[in-house]
Parts: C-alpha cells; structure tokens; sequence
C-alpha cells in the first residue's frame, strides 16, 4: 500500500507541475468527507458501509482541478460479521468543473488509483489489492471565500476483479491560498489645456 500511495503522490506532482501554469493564484482544497460506498455482490460483503476520507485538491484553473483522495470503510464479511474486514482506497482524480454561474459549480470526475481489502479472521490475515478506475459528478456549492460544501458519487471499477462498486460522499471543503486579483491602476487625471494670453487693447 505504501507503494501505491507513493505512486499517486507522484503522479499528482507530475500532473500538476506542467499545467499549474495555467492558472496564477492557483488555490487548494482540503476535503474531509463521509459517505457510503455499495459494493459489487460478488465480494461477498454486506451491500453497503458508510465510509470516511479525505482529500487534497489543487484548483489548476477555473475549469481544471486534481485531487488525491484516500477513503476507508469497516465493511461486514456477508457470511461472517465476525470476520474484520479492511477497506482502503487512494485515488488520483482529475476534476473539470463546468460552466455556470452563481455559487453552485458542478463538475465531472475521472480517475485512477489502488485498493486493498484486508480480513482478518481469528487472527489470520489476507490481503486482496486491486486498481481502479472510476468515474462519476458532483456539485460543490460556496458558502464563503474559504468554506464550501461538495457533494460526488463515483462508479469505481476494479481492474483486476473486474468488480464495480459504488460511493457517494459529502465534503465539508476549505479553500487556502489564492489572492485577491489586484485593482485596477486610476486613469491619470487629464491636463486641462492653457489658453494662450489674449492681446490688449493698448497694443
């Protein structure tokens, strides 16, 4: 697992370095999130668990964000409550918010990343690993200059199982970093033209 992480952190770094360009006063979102996750029937687990997470989000641009997001979950073994199982997801995600206007943004997500499923049952432990990919929406709607509030459902599909699960998760979301954009410079005030002496009447 600690590979797998290691691996999504530098993908993160590789993917933003070259478009962090795109955007001057790039901002970042820490997302901590509850939700529940449904899982495919044949993992043999109970149908659903609510899950926890969180996530670091880099704002590349208006349009363009990545995140890095890892969720747990304490799911029940469907033939065995007893048996302790482990749910842990680390996902890269690349996030394209849409046009719109006023504080509600929607976006579509799309991503890769691992996990590890481990039971352990009277001491004995087994580990399953897989990779995913997943895609889904969601809508994140600002309540401030810092706080934001972000719903996302995602369809996962593990690669190696061929397996499809299911979560939905709502973030409580701060915004650090950024500036405000500069104000624009006054306009110089304008010269008033002088008027050339008028000749008197002596002359």
């Amino acid at each position: 697992m600690q590979k797998a992480i290691k691996g999504c952190l530098l993908g993160a770094a590789a993917l933003a370095m070259p478009l962090a360009g795109m955007a001057a006063d790039a901002d970042w979102y820490v997302n901590p999130q509850l939700g529940y996750t449904v899982f495919d029937k044949e993992r043999g687990l109970e149908d659903e668990a609510g899950v926890a997470g969180f996530g670091i989000e880099k704002v590349l641009s208006k349009d363009w964000a990545v995140e890095l997001r890892a969720l747990q979950a304490d799911p029940d073994l469907e033939s065995n409550s007893d048996v302790d199982v482990d749910m842990l997801r680390v996902h890269l995600d690349a996030i394209r918010y849409l046009p719109s206007s006023g504080k509600a943004k929607p976006y579509l997500a799309f991503g890769i990343g691992h996990s590890e499923f481990e039971t352990n049952n009277n001491g004995v432990s087994n580990e399953t690993e897989e990779t995913d990919l997943n895609a889904g929406a969601g809508v994140r709607y600002i309540v401030d200059e810092n706080w934001s509030v972000r719903g996302d459902v995602r369809y996962v599909y593990a690669t190696d199982s061929e397996l499809s699960d299911g979560i939905a998760t709502l973030a409580l979301s701060y915004a650090i970093g950024g500036s405000e954009p500069a104000p624009a410079a006054e306009p110089a005030p304008k010269s008033e033209p002088v008027e050339a002496p008028k000749p008197s009447d002596s002359d």
